[in-house]
């Protein structure tokens, strides 16, 4: 076993036993997202100008609607700005994991 270290707040710190960092999740958009009429106008753009990391999903609390998905939050900022929209925000889209969600969920149940 490999042993390993971090230099946290002034200190070397043994993080050998440390849980794994937690996985980034991926970048989505509601603000540029569209109705499932536009999926083939939006699809074939997407195609035609190389965003190969972006996907379309639909909204499980709204059918008829799509969101943008992307593995990364740089290529979601390259396809808003192509779309003619601009991110104000400091994290381009929601980064929340299934873990969030869940209790989101449960804390809305209560």
């Amino acid at each position: 076993m490999t042993t390993k270290f971090r230099f946290v707040a002034g200190k070397i710190v043994d993080t050998t036993d440390a849980p794994p960092p937690r996985e980034r999740p991926e970048a989505m958009s509601h603000n540029i997202g569209f109705g499932q009429h536009q999926l083939a106008q939006f699809e074939a753009d997407r195609v035609a100008n190389g965003h190969t990391d972006i996907e379309f999903r639909l909204d499980p609390a709204v059918p008829q609607f799509y969101n943008v998905h992307s593995g990364s939050k740089k290529a979601l900022e390259k396809y808003v700005n192509h779309r003619g929209s601009v991110n104000k925000t400091s994290r381009c889209g929601h980064f929340l994991t299934a873990d969030d969600m869940k209790q989101a969920e449960e804390l809305a149940r209560r």
